[in-house]
């Protein structure tokens, strides 16, 4: 008899643990201990069901928007996000993780926006001023973008990232000798840098916009050491020796890049002239044989110039 009344008991018992499961608390905390071991989908998924229960929960969007965030579901992220903003403003780290998310998903201009809000709440944020200043480089707005880098500047002096942030800035706008000394800047204060190499080829444009030619040569030679197969390097390497009446040298890196890369028509192109400016014009009319086959219309702009300086 006692054990025919202790099964339903157990019964009964059994169904409210497995409704207690179940309750928002309860999916809540499943839902933080998966983000907390950066199982961000199975997260989202929790915290999906969590504020389909208490839609109200301002901190319950932002938990789901910061998932989101980290499984790099940008798009969900910043519904969520502008969802719990609108529940409660007062969450800054919300406006933050907005305006990342934004950026992330290519909406530059509302970034921006989201950005300068969340600056006012942390206006000593570097990340905050450096990607702020990222968005408005990818908007073309060059001078705010300076301004941004340069507020980051003020406040980590010694942030080689952002110096090199802020001389793309300055390329942008051919500010060549600001870009020059700010990448240098970034060099010398992070001279191996798993990017360094990248900002040697980018010191180089500078160099060579600011008709520094053999400097810009130094910094295109190291970077062809590293990178021997970078058509790209031996192209700006021949355009240095060009500007430099280095004839000899020219031709041999255009050719490294049209060997590389046999349909280069912008090496090709260039090979032509240098052979103009060294007055072989019977392989610079070469050059305009390769270029009709493959760009037509690079090849009138270069029999333009080979037919000015007399070739026939």
């Amino acid at each position: 008899m006692r054990r025919q009344i202790l099964w339903p008991l157990v019964a009964v018992l059994l169904l409210w643990m497995a409704g207690a499961a179940q309750t928002p608390q309860a999916i809540r905390s499943k839902a933080k201990a998966a983000y907390d071991a950066g199982r961000y989908p199975e997260a989202i998924e929790l915290y999906r069901q969590y504020v389909a229960l208490r839609p109200t929960d301002a901190s319950g969007q932002l938990d789901l928007g910061s998932s989101c965030y980290f499984a790099k579901s940008y798009a969900e992220a910043v519904i969520a996000l502008r969802a719990a903003l609108k529940l409660d403003p007062s969450l800054t780290l919300a406006q933050r993780l907005l305006a990342s998310a934004l950026y992330a998903n290519g909406q530059y201009a509302e970034a921006v926006d989201a950005y300068k809000v969340a600056l006012k709440d942390y206006p000593q944020d570097v990340s905050g001023w450096t990607f702020l200043g990222n968005a408005l480089d990818y908007l073309k707005r060059f001078d705010e973008a300076k301004t941004a880098y340069l507020k980051a500047i003020e406040i980590d002096p010694d942030n080689a990232p952002v110096h090199c942030e802020l001389a793309t800035a300055y390329f942008g706008q051919k500010m060549y000798p600001e870009a020059r000394d700010n990448w240098k800047k970034c060099l010398e204060l992070d001279p191996n840098a798993s990017n360094a190499t990248d900002t040697r080829l980018r010191l180089g444009n500078a160099y060579f916009g600011n008709d520094q030619f053999a400097e810009a040569a130094d910094m295109y030679n190291s970077v062809a050491a590293e990178r021997p197969t970078d058509k790209l390097v031996h192209k700006y390497l021949g355009d240095t020796y060009l500007k430099q009446g280095k004839f000899a040298l020219a031709i041999n890196s255009y050719n490294i890049a049209i060997k590389l890369d046999p349909d280069y028509t912008g090496a090709i192109y260039a090979l032509g002239l240098a052979y103009i400016d060294n007055k072989q014009m019977a392989l610079a009319r070469a050059q305009y044989d390769r270029l009709k086959t493959l760009d037509p219309e690079t090849a009138e702009r270069f029999w333009t110039v080979y037919v000015k300086f007399g070739g026939k």
